[in-house]
């Protein structure tokens, strides 16, 4: 491979790799929690992914001497396959003008009409995955070799010139396009699978600060705050920051009946999975000691032992 196909690969890779971290970005702004949100998002990634998709089209990859490829429609299937009708039409619609406008030729019909039956396809599957909960591999790799056979389709529409220029070239566009798509869309699943995991971090976040009892979620065997909220900050007079990490036993009494009434509720928790204690003494970050009501709830999660404490001045 000559120097300038290799600059051409890192070129082509590159326009890959900010269309998933443009994706990430706007999963990560524009998140579903308003429908206007959700279509501004649709819009801005199906034209972002068009442009990447002409930027595929300008960095095209010579694979031979006068032979040349280009993954123009890879960012147009893996846009409609996540983000549906609406990215995926604007995406392939952007390729399209750029192939009507700029380049013309006799390939322009053949090439309008293969990037939309991508678009199409892959608006097609997203509806079908989405039914079914969320994209997977096998959809991604129908999408890979439907899009392999739409390119196929616009070389055939060129004729015997169009359909013996493709046999030079097909091994590269099924590697571009079902191993590129299958590989890509993976991540894109990741992208999408982390923001939803951010988002129900937020949402536990947002929920817990409103409620009106101070939470403590405390690890049972090293005894550290592992989770807090606002009344509990409230409460002991530190801040959240400061709060996570420190050993929950600093907030017990110095005296030895009142770490006792501690002890035994940690016990009664570890051995029933449920403990209660009022008047409770407690000594909040300047020392100052109060008295609470306290019940505390031993659960396990993926293995692990966690106690949920609540607890009201």
């Amino acid at each position: 491979m000559s120097e300038i196909d290799l600059h051409h690969l890192v070129e082509a890779t590159g326009v890959l790799a900010f269309g998933v971290l443009f994706y990430s970005s706007t999963l990560r702004v524009l998140r579903d929690a308003h429908p206007r949100l959700r279509g501004i998002r649709h819009s801005l990634n199906g034209l972002a992914f068009g442009g990447l998709g002409v930027g595929l089209a300008i960095a095209r990859i010579q694979v031979a001497p006068d032979v040349y490829f280009d993954a123009r429609n890879v960012p147009v299937a893996l846009i409609a396959l996540f983000e549906g009708w609406t990215a995926g039409l604007l995406a392939g619609g952007v390729v399209a003008v750029y192939r009507w406008w700029w380049l013309g030729g006799s390939g322009t019909i053949p090439g309008i009409v293969s990037v939309m039956c991508v678009a199409v396809v892959g608006s097609l599957i997203h509806r079908w995955a989405i039914r079914r909960g969320r994209v997977g591999t096998s959809d991604a790799l129908a999408l890979g070799a439907a899009t392999f056979l739409a390119t196929l389709l616009g070389y055939a529409m060129l004729g015997h010139e169009g359909l013996a220029k493709f046999a030079r070239t097909w091994p590269h566009f099924l590697i571009a396009y079902v191993g590129g798509i299958g590989v890509l869309a993976q991540l894109f699943r990741d992208v999408a699978e982390r923001e939803q995991l951010h988002a129900a971090q937020r949402r536990f976040r947002a929920l817990l600060d409103e409620a009106s009892e101070a939470i403590r979620i405390v690890d049972p065997g090293t005894r550290r705050i592992l989770e807090a909220n606002r009344a509990d900050s409230a409460l002991s007079g530190m801040a959240r920051e400061r709060l996570l990490g420190c050993d929950a036993r600093a907030f017990w009494p110095d005296d030895p009946d009142g770490r006792a009434r501690w002890e035994a509720l940690a016990t009664e928790a570890a051995a029933a999975g449920v403990a209660s204690a009022f008047s409770l003494p407690y000594r909040g970050a300047g020392g100052a000691i109060r008295s609470v009501d306290l019940t505390v709830r031993r659960v396990e999660h993926d293995g692990r032992s966690y106690d949920i404490v609540m607890f009201r001045d």
